[in-house]
């Protein structure tokens, strides 16, 4: 095919009888080099393996700033084939798959960097699409080191090492929603400020003002503004609160705000754990900045 002068372009899957083809998906959108707008609305069968890995290109898409990938079970093999360099705002939804993705590493070199699985030992429903979900996000930061500000995670999960990679190369990320989310407090934890030495604070401890030099922080999405957990049911409200609650009083004090932004919109809804006294004990760091209500 030559190239398509197409500017937004929506795929559904509509039959369950028909395999869709993630070869034959990033070769057709190699040929949309001027593409804005992707939704590819997919089906929860997962896909043969290829017959011809060498079959398959990196599609470029320079233009590309809004992403959506939903009921798919080749996250992977989209995201680990397309260049996106402008990309700005990223949605996965419905991508947790219950049985055992089979070749979903068969789209990709072997031997990928994190392709080793996790060893936290965290809870999860989906073990098998959250690596597979990790792994493509991985392939497609470390290639096109885009400029994300929004990443909406519906139903769509992670390996926790893949939320800290994450974590640690989105830099420009404003917005990040999760919903239905089986991410432990590990993962929670990871948005609390750090020592530079990578060590963490217990509990207990107070956490020194932002311009304390003798004890040198780091934060995690140092652009961060808005924060959106929604029925994360393996999140621990004392998880929440101790992370939460330290970003705010930190990053609330640092003087220069090309830095780290403020914390200005959290929601933590229908989280079970997330209790009343839970609520109280971050009305006062975050004030009206808090939702307990959708």
């Amino acid at each position: 095919m030559t190239a398509v002068n197409l500017r937004t372009l929506v795929i559904r899957e509509q039959s369950p009888e028909l395999t869709p083809d993630p070869i034959r998906l990033v070769n057709f959108l190699s040929c949309c080099p001027e593409l804005k707008v992707f939704h590819y609305v997919g089906l929860p069968h997962e896909p043969p393996p290829p017959k011809e890995l060498s079959l398959i290109r990196t599609a470029h898409l320079p233009h590309l700033h809004t992403l959506v990938l939903r009921s798919t079970c080749a996250v992977r093999a989209i995201l680990s084939h397309i260049h996106t360099p402008e990309l700005t705002e990223l949605y996965l939804e419905h991508t947790n798959m219950e049985f055992e993705l089979h070749h979903s590493a068969a789209y990709t070199p072997e031997q990928e960097e994190g392709s080793i699985d996790d060893v936290t030992g965290d809870f999860s429903q989906s073990p098998s699409s959250d690596q597979a979900t990790g792994m493509g996000m991985r392939s497609l930061i470390r290639r096109s080191k885009p400029p994300l500000e929004v990443l909406e995670m519906d139903y769509a999960d992670m390996r926790t090492k893949d939320f800290l990679w994450c974590f640690d190369n989105l830099e420009t990320l404003q917005e990040f929603r999760i919903v239905a989310s089986d991410m432990s407090d590990k993962v929670v934890a990871m948005l609390a400020p750090f020592r530079a030495d990578g060590g963490g604070l217990d509990s207990g401890e107070e956490w020194p003002g932002a311009e304390n030099e003798s004890e040198p922080l780091r934060v995690r999405l140092p652009k961060l503004s808005a924060l959106e957990l929604w029925n994360c049911q393996r999140l621990s409200g004392d998880a929440v609160v101790h992370a939460l609650g330290a970003r705010v009083r930190y990053t609330d004090n640092v003087s220069d705000r090309n830095v780290y932004s403020k914390l200005s919109d959290v929601a933590v809804i229908n989280c079970a754990n997330f209790l009343p006294r839970h609520v109280l004990s971050l009305s006062p760091v975050l004030g009206p900045r808090l939702r307990t209500m959708g």
